[in-house]
């Protein structure tokens, strides 16, 4: 590399929202008896891994070093292809509380080099209206990483068996980003689903709280004109590209309303600590245009 990185640690405030629209005691009381009252079930969940425990961690996936470069002293954490860090601790603030591990990779190395690390769920039984749900970001916005996800339905060579992709991006947002793709084609199938970091010459890649999910409820029946940009950070939902008054709404898989409120900021936090971790779906009414937005969230 011909240039100087430094580990771009950003501390980020996250701060209760404070225009939710509850303010009497009943209003809160009532928030209170919905956060406590619901939760997505276990049977909703069809494989999730956070690497705090929920799931396999890396240890149950399959990680290989494809390209066989040496890791710049810089980010010397990253001891091989993916690693597990936690995202505030000796090693940076990778916008994240200390205890919350996520998966990391690099691409910064000794010289200009092309990335090709892999890592590889363990086989997923696809039932009906299945999504992959993660969370992923870009260490360093000078030196955003890309990467690719792409799945198998006959095996973990990543040579011969990985020819689809799934999703693709030659530079992730430097904030927690939400991700969703729609695993409906392969209903019925035992799938593999890989993470492959193939950025050249950047810094260091994170991926969190990985699920494949049941969609009970219909998340593209409507969609609202205007993109919303949805992020999750550690039970904080923030939605940016906001441009009138919204109405917006977190529901759980069956389409229960879990939180609700309204806003007219360009961007908008909503407090979910009082829910329990697990796959949302996010709901955005535009009055202006009577247009329904909604993703599914992991957090």
């Amino acid at each position: 590399m011909q240039y100087n990185h430094s580990v771009n640690i950003i501390f980020c405030i996250l701060t209760c929202c404070n225009q939710l629209k509850i303010n009497t005691m009943k209003q809160s009381i009532l928030l209170l008896i919905l956060v406590f009252g619901c939760h997505v079930s276990f049977s909703q969940i069809i494989f999730e891994d956070n690497f705090d425990g929920s799931g396999p961690g890396l240890a149950g996936w399959t990680v290989i070093d494809n390209d066989g470069h040496t890791i710049n002293a810089g980010i010397s954490f990253i001891t091989n292809a993916w690693v597990e860090i936690d995202r505030n601790d000796a090693n940076g603030n990778f916008d994240g509380p200390a205890g919350d591990v996520a998966a990391m990779s690099g691409s910064w190395y000794t010289s200009l080099q092309t990335s090709d690390d892999w890592m590889t769920t363990p086989a997923i039984n696809i039932s009906a209206n299945n999504e992959l749900v993660w969370d992923a970001k870009a260490q360093d916005a000078s030196y955003p990483d890309g990467y690719e996800v792409r799945i198998s339905t006959t095996g973990t060579n990543i040579n011969s068996d990985f020819d689809t992709v799934l999703f693709s991006t030659s530079a992730e947002n430097p904030d927690w980003v939400n991700r969703t793709v729609d695993l409906s084609s392969y209903n019925g199938q035992t799938v593999y689903i890989a993470w492959r970091n193939n950025s050249t010459d950047k810094f260091v890649l994170l991926v969190d709280n990985v699920s494949v999910a049941v969609n009970n409820l219909n998340v593209g029946e409507y969609e609202e004109p205007i993109t919303y940009q949805i992020g999750c950070v550690n039970h904080y939902i923030s939605i940016y590209n906001i441009n009138s008054e919204i109405n917006y709404k977190l529901l759980s898989l069956t389409g229960q309303t879990l939180l609700q409120g309204k806003t007219t900021l360009e961007t908008h936090q909503i407090d979910a600590t009082g829910l329990a971790s697990g796959v949302y779906i996010i709901e955005i009414y535009n009055p202006e245009t009577q247009g329904v937005f909604r993703k599914k969230i992991a957090f």
